[in-house]
């Protein structure tokens, strides 16, 4: 498998030079595409918000260079609040269904997450789900935590096309 290299600036010079695979690469880019879309078509973001949410897309998945599994989103976290990021709680939380933290971005972040498969491609998110299961198993963490999560979301745009 071949490595790519993506450098990070973040606030006072700090760098962070991550190696993925480009299929990795391709899914982040996507999903940061997509975040950038569900902001601004369905939560009617503004252009700021939205550029944050396309760099949240780019970053999400940052942890999977030090660790695989459900593992990745608490590495990534951990790696930009230490970096100084200012979303790096959505970060660490996404992907996960019970989670203490909550915010649109995390919600954006989940969602776009869930519609964009592993290399890069848009899909629902019940493809998704199926993708999931035949990577990891119906029985594994992974599978029954995007369950949750993908119902979470529908129930979420449900209440907000009910607004």
């Amino acid at each position: 498998m071949s490595l790519y290299f993506i450098l990070f600036l973040f606030g006072e010079g700090l760098v962070v030079v991550v190696a993925m695979s480009m299929d990795r690469l391709a899914h982040m880019s996507a999903v940061a595409f997509r975040a950038a879309a569900i902001g601004r078509d369905v939560y009617k973001l503004g252009v700021v918000e939205c550029n944050e949410l396309f760099v949240l897309g780019l970053l999400h998945d940052v942890g999977y260079r030090y660790g695989d599994g459900p593992g990745h989103a608490q590495l990534g976290g951990e790696l930009l609040k230490d970096n100084g990021y200012k979303y790096w709680r959505e970060v660490m939380y996404h992907g996960v269904p019970d989670a203490s933290f909550d915010s649109v971005f995390l919600r954006i972040l989940n969602q776009a997450d869930m519609e964009v498969g592993p290399g890069g491609d848009v899909v629902s998110m019940d493809e998704r789900l199926v993708n999931i299961g035949e990577r990891y198993g119906v029985s594994s963490v992974e599978y029954l935590n995007a369950e949750k999560v993908i119902n979470k979301i529908k129930e979420d745009l449900k209440e907000l096309e009910a607004e």
